[in-house]
């Protein structure tokens, strides 16, 4: 663990400071599947059957301890497979242009793999290091965007009271040190996971990068609403997510947590979002019933939705 705790404080550092960091997010992934291959034990767990829909999950084990679920059509277990998938992918992404529909399946795949195999070494080896896998999303997807849109700037906050002409940094600034606190984020800001300023127009992209969302689902419909009612139609916001399971171990099931109906309500009468991205997509938000109010895509569309917008 201690080569992944390093690569991957190297990449988040990166991330904060602006430098690449693409390299070490992608040799870090690596590391993590090769680690679970030598370390851990790799077997199926159970089969979420829904709405015409069965998912196999399969887990990670090593001495008592139990990963979280993983799709088992989405994950890439053998490390040479990987390697080779990383290639393509990234090969894909560096044309900068329209991904095919192959194309968006293996980049979904390969960015479910990279986050899940990171996520199941902390699951099994760094159990109180909670936030860290959702972390590790928000850096690598930084990374691969910036693969693929290179033109663009990306922060990870859109500062409103400077757009609306009532900065109060220097205010916030002296709270803090008056205070004590070390919080960083500015409270005239909206802070999100990713932010994509267009090179080439007015128009802003906001990615929210969830692991999963559980209750945490209206925070980019009340951003998305704040946002529109600053500047209509400038921003538009990407809610991009890699699953939506829960593992249960005392009937060694696997359940999706899905608030179908709580996402309708936002979007129609909050704010409505561009779309769901998904790597794992839930059984329930497949259907008809939620897709005609907003679109559910694979992760990997979101490159293509993000390039069509930003130009």
């Amino acid at each position: 663990m201690q080569t992944i705790e390093k690569l991957f404080k190297s990449a988040s550092t990166s991330y904060n400071k602006q430098l690449p960091h693409l390299k070490t997010c992608r040799e870090l992934a690596l590391v993590a599947l090769e680690k679970l291959a030598s370390d851990a034990a790799y077997q199926s767990y159970s089969v979420h059957s829904a709405h015409n829909i069965a998912t196999k999950y399969a887990v990670f084990t090593a001495k008592g301890a139990i990963s979280r679920p993983i799709a088992e059509a989405l994950f890439i277990a053998d490390t040479k497979a990987f390697a080779a998938l990383d290639k393509d992918v990234i090969g894909d992404l560096a044309r900068r242009e329209t991904l095919s529909s192959s194309e968006i399946d293996a980049v979904s795949s390969y960015i479910y793999t990279a986050i899940m195999a990171f996520a199941a070494t902390y699951d099994l080896w760094k159990p109180g290091s909670r936030k860290t896998p959702g972390t590790f999303f928000e850096v690598f997807m930084a990374a691969l965007v910036n693969l693929h849109l290179p033109e663009h700037e990306l922060s990870k906050h859109v500062n409103l009271g400077a757009m609306l002409g009532e900065d109060t940094r220097d205010e916030e600034q002296e709270a803090r040190e008056v205070t004590g606190s070390e919080e960083d984020e500015e409270e005239s800001s909206v802070s999100t996971d990713l932010v994509i300023k267009s090179a080439k127009s007015k128009k802003w992209a906001v990615v929210p990068l969830k692991i999963t969302t559980r209750e945490r689902v209206v925070q980019p419909f009340a951003h998305q609403r704040i946002l529109e009612s600053s500047f209509p139609g400038q921003f538009h916001s990407f809610l991009c997510c890699i699953s939506e399971t829960q593992l249960d171990k005392k009937t060694e099931s696997v359940k999706q947590i899905c608030v179908p109906g709580t996402i309708k309500l936002f979007q129609r009468f909050l704010s409505p979002i561009e779309g769901l991205y998904y790597c794992d997509i839930p059984a329930r938000y497949s259907l008809p019933s939620l897709t005609r109010y907003v679109p559910v895509k694979r992760l990997g569309e979101v490159f293509n939705d993000l390039r069509q917008l930003l130009g």
